[in-house]
């Protein structure tokens, strides 16, 4: 799976670096930006928002004085866990990338169940991605935690549309996407539960940047697992029940807690270091 990775990545960069020109420099934002930071010093919050900007893999490669336009357009809030910032049908206003906290994506079926499709976090981009202002949104967003979130109208995009570092870093993003999804898709069609669960909870805790041999905590219920490995949440709190017996995790009503990484990655089929 990561060789065709590389390969679709390869792919949709070729075809970019095909339809762009390269006799052109990237957009200067700054030329069009109507608000800007006040002064050549940056205070200390208008840095902070800076360097958030400067990390999320959407404005990779995106110069520091475009980084400062597109940073002082940006707007910013701190959300409550279980809040909604979108729901599927809505129509798409807002492109919002995560400084702090977890949000999930879901999406309802034809009989009305929630099934999670993926989990963002700090760095990452929520928003209907590949989406016009204005269209319905095709899955629902809701942190699973207080997040930490900056976001811009929808109209900033008509701008952002003329930056070639940008669209290249948009395909990447959409491409990373889709092979995630497909990893799944695979794992769905092939492994058993006891082996699904133990990939999504590393997938998870990869994604959460601790120290090593710290506990890593998950904030997903047991009915959130169920959705996001397409099972039931008999299975799913049977096998945490063992496991948590096992001293590998301990279940929680709201949350699971992974002690033992190196049993979790045995249990999902990797091999360890001896």
């Amino acid at each position: 799976m990561g060789s065709e990775k590389s390969c679709l990545l390869e792919s949709i960069a070729t075809q970019e670096r095909g339809s762009l020109s390269a006799e052109h420099p990237d957009f200067d934002f700054a030329s069009a930006c109507s608000r800007r930071f006040d002064g050549p010093g940056l205070a200390e919050n208008q840095l902070a928002r800076l360097n958030y900007v400067q990390g999320s893999p959407l404005f990779s490669g995106i110069s520091r004085r475009n980084s400062r336009c597109i940073a002082c357009q940006a707007q910013e809030r701190i959300l409550p866990r279980r809040h909604d910032l979108y729901r599927q049908g809505e129509p798409r206003r807002h492109l919002y990338v995560i400084a702090s906290g977890w949000v999930k994506i879901t999406r309802l079926d034809a009989a009305g169940n929630e099934v999670i499709l993926a989990v963002r976090g700090p760095g990452d981009v929520v928003g209907g991605l590949g989406l016009k202002a204005g269209s319905p949104h095709r899955y629902s967003a809701q942190t699973i935690e207080p997040c930490h979130v900056f976001f811009w109208p929808t109209a900033m995009e008509s701008l952002w549309e003329r930056s070639n570092t940008l669209q290249r870093n948009l395909s990447t993003i959409l491409a990373e996407h889709l092979d995630e999804l497909s990893d799944r898709f695979s794992e769905l069609a092939t492994d058993k539960v006891e082996l699904r669960l133990a990939q999504t909870l590393l997938r998870l805790q990869g994604k959460m940047e601790r120290p090593a041999g710290e506990a890593v905590r998950i904030n997903l219920s047991r009915q959130e697992l169920a959705q996001m490995m397409g099972t039931t949440v008999f299975a799913v709190s049977r096998l945490l029940s063992e496991w948590t017996k096992l001293g590998i995790v301990d279940a929680r009503r709201e949350a699971v807690i992974v002690f033992d990484n190196v049993r979790l990655k045995e249990l999902a089929g990797e091999e360890t270091a001896a």
